[in-house]
């Protein structure tokens, strides 16, 4: 009998600021380019949350905006994360437009 490893996954967690971030995003890609792609976006942000869990220190560092603060893409968004490896929960800051300059202060809790 073959044994199969148990997988480690870590919990993701979004913040307020990432949650409104998404709903705008989603209400702004509904009005504009309809429903189709607003459920493209949605889904596309729902699978890098879900891969998040698997692979929390992936995507690249970004010091400038906080110590571990990481960020990956869903073009044209970057979505900021940070990695709490004691209670290994991984944490959407924000999910922003990639043509925004970011600030240390814009991933502070309003």
């Amino acid at each position: 009998m073959v044994g199969t490893a148990q997988e480690i996954v870590a919990t993701v967690e979004t913040s307020a600021e990432a949650k409104q971030d998404i709903l705008e995003i989603i209400e702004y890609l509904l009005g504009s380019a309809g429903f189709e792609t607003s459920n493209l976006y949605f889904a596309r942000f729902s699978r890098l949350f879900e891969s998040l869990s698997m692979h929390p220190e992936s995507g690249s560092l970004q010091p400038h905006l906080g110590k571990g603060t990481r960020m990956r893409v869903v073009a044209p968004y970057n979505v900021y994360t940070d990695y709490n490896e004691a209670q290994d929960i991984v944490v959407i800051l924000r999910v922003l437009h990639g043509s925004r300059k970011i600030t240390r202060r814009m991933m502070r809790p309003r």
